[in-house]
């Protein structure tokens, strides 16, 4: 008998709760303040009809939500993770959350951070706020950055990116071994160490060309690992991230470039001279002979 009396209890308070609950809601100050919020907002009591809306959810105004069950109008693909996610709050009384792909009216995708939290009395959860955070800019940015990062890795140039202090933060796979060092081994390295040029003294690289505003072409004494030398050439550009200054670096090897041209310019005065030896001979011949 006692036990049928709590249960009872216990039901009218869930009935008592849901009743101020609504009453609450229902209040246009607080339906004012829903409003105002940017993020995506909807309460739902524990049969998860919506009490409160405060933006259109695929195509439907606030006002039309009200009332109806998430069954209503989540698109299909979302309903079996919403309601799980949905149900282990109700379930356990801890926050819980799933993130959304949805398609606007013209097509494209937008990506959504979804949290649900538990509206509790006692130790019941009567009701469940769910906040809906729109990520779609951070998501493209994101994917950017991981392209810009593949795009770096598969390049046959070397590219680092040094701070203002010349300390490397980045480095492509092909510039750790034109230097001569393992994967990632050059992170947090300064740049003397493989060139004899400090990159924040500009008047210390021999300039190949200027070239556009904050970029330089330039040639350097590269110094491997090992202690070897090579020429390398490329491109230092300048920008800033959070008002800190770094620099672009784009480097080749043209070691090879560098010999084929000084064997070519040897070939040329090679040549030059034989002619040159050639005329004065032949010409001063003919000049002993005219004589």
């Amino acid at each position: 008998m006692n036990v049928a009396t709590e249960k009872d209890d216990s039901s009218s308070d869930d009935a008592l709760f849901q009743a101020r609950l609504n009453a609450d809601l229902g209040n246009d100050t607080l339906r004012q303040l829903a409003a105002s919020i940017p993020e995506f907002l909807l309460v739902l009591d524990r049969r998860l009809h919506v009490l409160v809306a405060n933006h259109s959810v695929q195509h439907r105004s606030a006002q039309e939500l009200i009332g109806l069950c998430v069954t209503e109008f989540f698109p299909e693909h979302l309903l079996p993770v919403a309601l799980a996610a949905m149900h282990r709050v109700l379930d356990t009384g801890q926050a819980d959350g799933y993130s959304a792909e949805l398609l606007d009216r013209d097509g494209c995708q937008r990506n959504f951070d979804i949290r649900i939290r538990p509206l509790c009395m006692g130790q019941t959860v009567a009701a469940l706020t769910l906040v809906g955070t729109e990520t779609t800019e951070q998501i493209r940015a994101e994917r950017a950055i991981a392209t810009q990062a593949r795009m770096i890795e598969s390049m046959l140039e070397g590219v680092a990116v040094v701070d203002e202090n010349a300390v490397i933060e980045i480095a492509n796979p092909a510039f750790d071994a034109m230097f001569g060092y393992r994967r990632g081994e050059l992170i947090g390295r300064r740049m003397t160490v493989l060139a004899r040029w400090p990159i924040e003294q500009r008047s210390g690289w021999q300039s190949a060309s200027a070239g556009d505003a904050g970029s330089l072409q330039v040639e350097f004494d590269g110094r491997r690992a090992d202690g070897t030398h090579f020429t390398g050439a490329g491109i230092i550009s300048e920008f800033d991230v959070a008002g800190r200054s770094h620099s672009l670096v784009v480097v080749q090897d043209v070691s090879e470039r560098k010999q084929l041209e000084r064997a070519l310019l040897e070939a040329v005065s090679r040549e030059q001279y034989r002619i040159g030896n050639d005329l004065h001979d032949g010409l001063g011949q003919e000049l002993t002979g005219i004589a």
